[in-house]
């Protein structure tokens, strides 16, 4: 088994590649379109763009950040279903229409900063992690761990992944992030579900 999932993550890792943050990277991120990206989207960027004719296409799920690397000319891709807590919905769908202006109405105030960043990140690496293992769930031959749920597996290899970092930040640590995660969770179909009986009531 352990043999298996080093086979397996040794093909992912190979599929790899590093490229050097130097100064041909940081210098032109410095000058990127506009002033206020952040500074981590722009060092992504300048990666990008630092391959040339050798990027065929960047991943982004941040909207700021797709919006930028057009401009910079770079083609951009978020593959996986698009998602949204309120589609824009008209016509016909008057009352799923009623239930996203209920939803703005409900969220028309500015988060805080950190707050919206947490967020942000929360659906980055939610987007990720679903293509992820979606496309290995897909990719795994028919034979690969017998008798084994293959969706457990591979939540079992991102435990292990995750492991190094969640022992450095403790099981305190760990504890109130996945309180906060189910607290997100319910506020999320809270705020929902409220957003829906306000759209039904002026349906």
């Amino acid at each position: 088994m352990v043999l298996a999932y080093a086979e397996l993550a040794d093909t992912a890792a190979k599929a790899l590649a590093l490229l050097p943050l130097d100064d041909a990277v940081v210098d032109p991120a410095a000058e990127l379109q506009p002033a206020a990206m952040r500074t981590l989207d722009a060092l992504h960027l300048a990666t990008a763009r630092s391959m040339g004719g050798d990027l065929g296409a960047m991943l982004v799920y941040d909207t700021r950040l797709a919006e930028a690397a057009r401009v910079a000319g770079v083609t951009v891709l978020a593959p996986g279903p698009h998602r949204s807590w309120c589609p824009p919905l008209t016509g016909a769908h008057s009352r799923a229409s009623g239930l996203h202006r209920a939803c703005f109405r409900s969220h028309r105030h500015r988060p805080d900063e950190d707050v919206r960043e947490f967020v942000e990140q929360l659906l980055r690496t939610g987007l990720m992690l679903t293509d992820v293992l979606g496309l290995l769930l897909e990719e795994l031959p028919d034979d690969e761990f017998p008798g084994e749920n293959k969706g457990e597996v591979l939540v079992d290899m991102l435990s292990g992944t995750v492991l190094p970092a969640a022992q450095a930040a403790g099981s305190s640590t760990i504890e109130h992030c996945t309180a906060l995660l189910g607290e997100v969770a319910d506020s999320t179909v809270a705020d929902l579900r409220a957003a829906l009986d306000r759209a039904r009531g002026g349906a």
